[in-house]
């Protein structure tokens, strides 16, 4: 897998079914964007025991304080270029007391609307044809407990038999919402292999404002006089908090055993159950839950951003990794899912193919630990650093404390990490962009609608005859080399079933140049960029102020479909806008077949200009008219490279472009045929030896190293009769002057 400018793309599916306390049932039934990669597992239901519980929710602490040897200062890096702020959040996540009702999005504003989490949305709708966000009414039984009769337990388990539905009170003595409040110890898988989901909810559990906006405060009226058999709670899906009612029936198997996901800490505690059944309800079913991205969960819990780190498709170092990890968790809302590849089942204690959450990064003497915990509640790590290893007997006393239960959560070394699991994914609200874990202020979130549609669907092939939005960036939070951050989300819209997808990718171009009718784009990123099989994919770039166009595109043309692109700046951006009924020229940019960090060229110069029958006059010298070609007049200060590339639109009947380089005569400018035949043969050769290049095609270009002074660049068609628009851009490592004729 590959994407474009560091793609941040969630790629972790798991399961594995575990029914009962003795059988194991291994379920084939994961996706992944080119092949299977893993099974999800799950763990048996445990026997209820009889405690009295209050109904509020509260958020338990962790049983054991950490305290943790940190890096030392030097070891704290990030890449260089970008300003971000060292000022902690705002926003309190641990107070849940000023919390805002999600709505759905407002498209008639004209301003950016504050948020409970500290960032700033603007809605813009650009869609031509639309569904419906989904909104569901709170049921109203009238007297009797709610019972939701369209989603019943042949709907849930379409495939099992051996279950029903019970309420809580017919499988626990006295069933609360929250035990003692919340907290990740809470969470235990059942049957269903929905790892992934229940990992996050574990990450999530242990932040009290976030977990508030996933269960408000009057979720569930169980063990009062309201209690009216309905669970409340919402999930982030396209841009929209959804509002999901579920009654409380649970899957039960074996007379009381919940079969799906329960509390690992108290058999009363319902609240890890019903949040499972609800993200059934929402999807369609558990089958449809048992498989997915740890990416995709958070997004569905918070509507944040998610960064994957693949381990097998790039090496990196474990100090490296150790420190990427450790600078995540500064953050208050960072959560991180790790996967274990099914080669590696059994090995040490391990579940192959299972998703893992971690929640913590400690320096123990020498040792750099990572904390993870088994979304089963139990199971865990026996190698060592795990609860039993003799590691902890020479472990510094102001460490972190000895752990020694089996509740799922183990210590482990990062070069074990490294060495037994395949990838992370680290997910924030908004992106951390130079990865040092603390808040790049990317707090302003533009939210555009989109479709995929006739005429607007042209796929890879045709990737300008796609839908086009252009945004402008200014100049806050700019670096010292005049650079801005940019990260740029990717949605596409699951219907019928989350595994409603297609294979896309979301393109951003710089704009170099525009008129009236035409524009011309610089792309940015790798030019590695793939296409995706996923919900979500995330791009990030540094880039300078100004305006730059997102071209989102199917693999395949012809495909109508929904989509959401997410723009998470530093400051609001301006004129938002679809690019439409206009001319759109692309290239390779500055870095040609290069990789983007390795680019000479700082400056740009561009011009756009268009080829007219009877006006230019094709490509050969013997032409009476040569002269009447393109010509541009370049003034250079310094000896330096360029690169020159001309460009234009996409058509059926396209034609040869050509370049021509001269140095040029004195104070003459443009020069007239007479000059060019005479010095015709004495074209500077370019960095591939030739005189200059002559190539069929939406774009052609080449380098030269020149000296300070100034040259003559003609560019010219194939014929007297082509017609097109074009555009010239000129990449040069230091500033130029560019003067025109004839274009």
């Amino acid at each position: 897998m590959g994407c474009a400018a560091s793609s941040d793309s969630g790629n972790q599916y798991t399961s594995l079914g575990q029914h009962g306390q003795q059988n194991v049932r291994i379920e084939p039934h994961i996706r992944s964007q080119q092949q299977t990669h893993s099974q999800q597992n799950s763990q048996p239901e445990q026997q209820p025991t009889l405690n009295k519980v209050p109904t509020q929710i509260e958020y338990k602490s962790a049983p054991v304080p950490i305290v943790a040897a940190k890096p030392k200062s030097g070891d704290k890096k990030g890449p260089v270029g970008v300003k971000s702020s060292n000022a902690k959040s705002v926003v309190d996540f641990n107070n849940t007391d000023d919390m805002m009702l999600p709505g759905l999005p407002d498209f008639t504003g004209v301003e950016y609307v504050p948020t409970d989490i500290g960032t700033y949305e603007l809605f813009l709708d650009f869609r031509t044809l639309s569904a419906d966000f989904p909104t569901q009414e709170p049921p109203h039984p009238d007297g009797d407990l709610y019972t939701d009769y369209e989603f019943t337990v042949d709907v849930a388990f379409p495939n099992r038999s051996d279950l029903e539905w019970k309420r809580p009170m017919e499988v626990a003595e006295e069933p609360v919402l929250f035990s003692d409040g919340a907290t990740r110890f809470d969470i235990g898988q059942g049957e269903v292999g929905t790892c992934w989901f229940m990992a996050m909810v574990a990450n999530l559990a242990d932040k009290p404002r976030l977990l508030r906006r996933v269960i408000p405060g009057d979720a569930y009226k169980i063990g009062s006089d309201d209690y009216d058999g309905i669970f409340h709670c919402r999930f982030w899906r396209f841009g929209v908090w959804n509002d999901t009612y579920i009654d409380d029936f649970l899957p039960i198997v074996y007379e009381t055993n919940i079969a799906g996901a329960h509390s690992a800490t108290d058999p009363n505690e319902m609240w890890v159950a019903l949040l499972e059944k609800a993200f059934a309800k929402l999807y369609g079913s558990y089958e449809e839950i048992t498989e997915g991205l740890t990416a995709d969960s958070y997004m569905n819990l918070t509507g944040g951003v998610a960064e994957r780190i693949d381990f097998t498709e790039k090496k990196i170092s474990p100090k490296r990794l150790f420190q990427r990890l450790y600078n995540a968790f500064q953050c208050p809302t960072t959560m991180v899912g790790c996967n274990v590849p099914d080669k590696n089942n059994g090995k040490r204690g391990l579940v192959g193919g299972h998703a893992y959450s971690m929640n913590g990064a400690f320096i123990v003497g020498e040792a750099k630990l990572l904390r993870l915990r088994n979304p089963w509640g139990n199971g865990e790590w026996n190698g060592p650093w795990s609860d039993r290893s003799p590691k902890w007997n020479s472990a510094p006393s102001d460490c972190v404390p000895h752990p020694s239960k089996d509740d799922g959560e183990f210590y482990m070394d990062i070069n074990d990490f490294l060495r037994y699991f395949d990838d992370c994914t680290i997910c924030n609200l908004t992106p951390d962009f130079d990865r040092d874990g603390f808040p790049d202020m990317l707090n302003y979130v533009t939210c555009i609608y989109g479709n995929w549609r006739d005429g607007k669907n042209g796929g890879f092939e045709q990737r300008t005859k796609n839908p086009c939005y252009c945004v402008t960036l200014g100049d806050k939070a700019m670096d010292d080399e005049g650079k801005v951050a940019l990260v740029v989300q990717i949605v596409q819209r699951t219907l019928d079933s989350r595994n409603d997808f297609t294979e896309v990718r979301c393109d951003v171009f710089k704009v170099l140049s525009k008129n009236d009718h035409c524009v011309s784009l610089e792309l940015l990123g790798d030019k590695s960029n793939i296409y995706m099989g996923n919900v979500q994919n995330t791009y990030r770039f540094l880039v300078e102020p100004g305006s730059y166009v997102a071209i989102p595109s199917t693999l395949e043309a012809g495909y109508e479909k929904e989509f959401l692109i997410r723009f998470f700046t530093a400051a609001p951006v301006s004129s938002p806008h679809e690019v439409d009924n206009i001319t759109i020229m692309t290239g390779k940019g500055r870095n040609g077949d290069e990789p983007a960090e390795n680019s000479r060229y700082k400056c740009t110069k561009c011009s756009v200009g268009a080829f007219k029958s009877g006006l230019n006059s094709g490509g050969t010298i013997a032409c009476d008219d040569f002269a009447n070609n393109p010509q541009y007049l370049l003034t250079f200060n310094n000896e330096q490279i360029f690169r020159v590339e001309v460009m234009q639109p996409e058509k059926d009947d396209g034609f040869a472009l050509g370049i021509k380089l001269f140095e040029a005569p004195g104070d003459i400018f443009p020069v007239d045929y007479d000059w060019l035949n005479d010095n015709y043969g004495n074209a500077m050769r370019d960095s591939e030896g030739g005189d200059g290049p002559f190539q069929f095609g939406t774009s052609v270009d080449t380098c030269y190293t020149v000296y300070s002074g100034t040259y003559i660049l003609l560019i010219h068609c194939d014929s007297e009769a082509d017609e097109n628009d074009f555009s010239v851009a000129i990449y040069s490592e230091c500033p130029i002057e560019m003067e025109s004729a004839h274009v």
